[in-house]
């Protein structure tokens, strides 16, 4: 029996973090929510060039992914209950788009906010003028129909910015596949692969490689620890992006930035091409630390997924990572790296990352945190929220649409 009929209108087949969210969401919902019928219509991507990265969508996500992947539906105008958008920009258009009249449908439009601020550009309206005033009216206007979710308080703040009630701007956490992100019985072929000895010290950094994630100060402290320190067993494993961003030549850009010399690279494994999830498992595992002392993240899921993996991690103390890394310092999994926000523009001051490499914590207790990522941190526990907060604000039948 279907009880609610939601169109998913944002990314799937492209490897950009909004469509993997996107796809994890689906899976999950669908396993555990039969009586959902989704569809999905696939949003214009926010650069044309992606167009090209299409194929990717078919080689990301481990088999049985696609057995719940192949049942949603391509939409069609078929009548629909709840419109869930998630793409860039956030789309707060109220466009009808049900084949009944009398019925509303909300809708409710995923975003992240990495500075903990949003401003106009942010958002896609059909209107000629998009700017602060015209976006309060219409989210005061559509109060009744229009809701939005993000991953963490960080983000939130941002849309608070424009006077939304916390009853319609939900907190839904990411989550973790922790069938999919585990400990490998070992490690040694991929490192071995990666041309990593046993006795050298792996730092894994995974992302677009831009300036908000600290890539700049990551490179800066490696060349500290490698060149001015003279600690050749440290390597670094960069997990670029360029099948969507120019993270080969950003890497160039931030390597003459700081001066570092030629040798540098000797020291530095770079990965430029999109791999499946389960080669990314296989990445967490063969690391020694995962490092992220962003200066601005919506969420960061990376570091989630590496200690589900069984791999410690450094990250900023508070931030967008702050509800899941104060779930899980308890079992020392995660070094911190003592860091304040920069108040006037919402960012993350991380003065001191090569002390944190140098003294990371390097072992914890894998199976009560990869237990506790499963119960509380997971996809599945991700769905029933998003689940609880669709039949919330689904469409109702004895209202007229305005």
């Amino acid at each position: 029996m279907v009880l609610m009929k939601v169109l998913i209108q944002g990314w799937t087949k492209i490897p950009h973090s909004y469509a993997i969210v996107n796809v994890f969401q689906i899976v999950h919902l669908r396993k555990n929510f039969p009586e959902l019928e989704l569809y999905t219509l696939e949003y214009p991507y926010y650069n044309q060039l992606w167009n090209e990265k299409v194929k990717f969508f078919d080689s990301l996500y481990p088999k049985e992914y696609y057995t719940y992947l192949v049942g949603v539906k391509e939409w069609k105008g078929e009548s629909i209950d709840l419109i869930y958008s998630i793409t860039y920009p956030y789309d707060i258009d109220m466009l009808s788009l049900s084949t009944d009249p009398g019925k509303i449908i909300p809708k409710c439009v995923f975003y992240t906010s990495e500075f903990s601020v949003l401003s106009p550009e942010y958002f896609k309206m059909s209107t000629k003028v998009i700017d602060d005033e015209t976006i309060k009216n219409h989210i005061t206007t559509h109060s009744e129909r229009l809701f939005f979710t993000c991953p963490s308080e960080w983000s939130q703040r941002g849309m608070k910015g424009y006077g939304i009630e916390d009853s319609r701007n939900r907190i839904i956490s990411h989550g973790v596949d922790t069938s999919l992100f585990k400990k490998l019985k070992s490690n040694k072929s991929i490192r071995k692969y990666y041309n990593v000895k046993d006795d050298e010290i792996l730092i894994g950094v995974i992302g677009a490689m831009t300036r908000n994630k600290g890539i700049v100060q990551i490179l800066q402290s490696f060349k500290e620890i490698v060149v001015d320190k003279g600690l050749k067993k440290y390597k670094l494993m960069l997990k670029g992006m360029q099948d969507l961003y120019a993270t080969r030549q950003f890497l160039q850009v931030y390597l003459d930035e700081i001066n570092a010399p030629e040798s540098l690279m000797d020291n530095i494994v770079f990965i430029d091409s999109t791999l499946s999830f389960i080669n990314m498992n296989g990445i967490y595992n063969c690391i020694d630390v995962y490092l992220s002392p962003y200066i601005a993240e919506g969420f960061n899921l990376a570091p989630l997924e590496a200690m589900a993996a069984g791999t410690p991690v450094i990250l900023p103390r508070g931030g967008s990572t702050k509800e899941y890394s104060e779930m899980l310092s308890e079992f020392g999994c995660i070094t911190f790296v003592e860091s304040e926000s920069v108040s006037n523009c919402n960012v993350y001051n991380v003065p001191d990352i090569t002390k944190a490499i140098l003294e990371y914590k390097k072992g914890f207790d894998y199976n009560t945190v990869h237990n506790c990522i499963s119960e509380k941190l997971s996809w599945d526990v991700a769905a029933k929220q998003l689940y609880q907060y669709f039949c919330e604000i689904r469409a109702p039948t004895s209202k007229t649409e305005f």
